[in-house]
């Protein structure tokens, strides 16, 4: 645990990708598999894409080159409230179920499960 993954690999220890019928659709896809990704071990930049896909200008499809620069205090903000929100659910989970495997997939299903509802209060 906590080992630092040298710079010339980190890029290649994941891809994740989604599509949709439309900008929404992956939008929501996205949140919903960052929901369900687990990679224990390393620090990820999972928190930091979990910011920016909850950006009302991202959202909007209003971006340019600098968005990060621009919108860096929101986002690193969010990423605050997202790495909260997540340790609350994996510390829920760990009081409540052992083993990790089992976490691991309990924490999954919750998130996917509050995308969903998220997702569909949305388009009310």
């Amino acid at each position: 645990m906590n080992y630092t993954i040298p710079t010339f690999y980190d890029s290649m220890i994941s891809k994740l990708i989604t599509y949709g019928r439309n900008r929404d659709d992956a939008i929501n896809r996205m949140k919903r598999a960052l929901s369900e990704y687990i990679i224990l071990g390393v620090k990820t930049t999972i928190p930091f894409h979990k910011a920016i896909l909850r950006n009302p200008n991202f959202i909007s499809g209003d971006l340019n080159t600098h968005f990060i620069d621009t919108y860096k205090k929101g986002i690193e903000s969010e990423m605050n409230n997202v790495i909260a929100e997540d340790l609350e659910k994996v510390n829920k989970l760990k009081s409540t179920f052992m083993p990790g495997k089992k976490i691991a997939a309990i924490s999954a299903a919750v998130g996917s499960y509050q995308n969903q509802v998220m997702s569909h209060r949305a388009k009310k």
